[in-house]
């Protein structure tokens, strides 16, 4: 299900899936180490409702809220997410539920192949333009994908 999208039926609402990395990152943030953590990566998403799950997680959880947080998508091509979502509407929708964090945020890609990893970049930093843009984004959106098209330029070189 990691490159397909495709959960078994319990994994599939978007409660479900909040629930399922929720009480993962409980677990995490209980160790003592969670204080040390840079931040939180959330990657190899392939379904559209996880992405919206964890985008919403990590805009509300009080714990997460203040840390740095970054979502990786895994697509099938350049323009689809695995589970068949249109990237660029999804990848608007994401930088809309993200918009609110005050701390960085980065989306991006991983687990594809290299052709296609700077097609998909360049769709994601159009979904930030155009939620920056947008009139209900007038205060600067704090999703940035700057980090994640140099972290994924250097993956694929």
């Amino acid at each position: 299900s990691e490159y397909s999208g495709e959960y078994p039926p319990e994994l599939r609402a978007e409660d479900a899936l909040r629930s399922f990395h929720s009480q993962r990152l409980k677990v995490l943030m209980s160790a003592d180490e969670a204080t040390h953590a840079g931040g939180f990566a959330f990657e190899t998403i392939p379904n559209a409702v996880e992405a919206r799950a964890i985008s919403r997680l990590i805009a509300s959880d009080p714990q997460l809220v203040e840390r740095k947080c970054w979502l990786s998508l895994q697509c099938r091509d350049a323009c689809t997410l695995a589970d068949g979502t249109p990237l660029a509407p999804l990848g608007q929708e994401l930088c809309a539920a993200l918009s609110r964090r005050t701390a960085f945020t980065g989306l991006g890609t991983n687990c594809v192949p290299p052709d296609i990893a700077e097609r998909i970049i360049s769709t994601l930093v159009a979904a930030v333009v155009a939620q920056r843009t947008a009139p209900a984004a007038a205060a600067a959106a704090a999703v940035d994908v700057t980090a994640a098209t140099a972290a994924t330029a250097a993956a694929a070189a």
